[in-house]
């Protein structure tokens, strides 16, 4: 976890992703890359000072299975004492009604939970 944690900070450092004190959201589907980003920021939110808020979308494919990845990212997230934030969305319904893929709907989706969170 340290070797990620220097690879984080060298990002933030040479791309200049925080201003000290940001208020970042931390988008965590409970997969390994999203969670391990969430655990290597919470490390590092002290030393830049950001506040972090955690962010899950159910996209509504999965039932039960995606029910439990949302419990566990929001028991993650309670133990790092980090906010929770979840939204549900009927990804289906619109790829339905748009037209769009499922890669376009659920990225929609995303973004526009990502923006009223915002």
């Amino acid at each position: 976890m340290a070797t990620l944690v220097t690879k984080v900070r060298q990002a933030i450092e040479r791309y200049g992703l925080f201003a000290q004190g940001e208020r970042v959201i931390v988008a965590v589907s409970g997969g390994p890359d999203s969670t391990a980003l969430l655990l290597a920021l919470a490390a590092l939110a002290p030393e830049y000072g950001l506040s972090l808020i955690v962010a899950h979308l159910n996209h509504m494919f999965r039932g039960a299975q995606a029910e439990a990845d949302a419990r566990w990212v929001e028991e993650l997230a309670r133990r790092l004492g980090v906010p929770f934030a979840r939204e549900d969305a009927d990804v289906p319904a619109l790829i339905r009604q748009s037209g769009m893929t499922v890669e376009q709907a659920g990225r929609e989706a995303r973004y526009r939970f990502y923006e009223r969170l915002a």
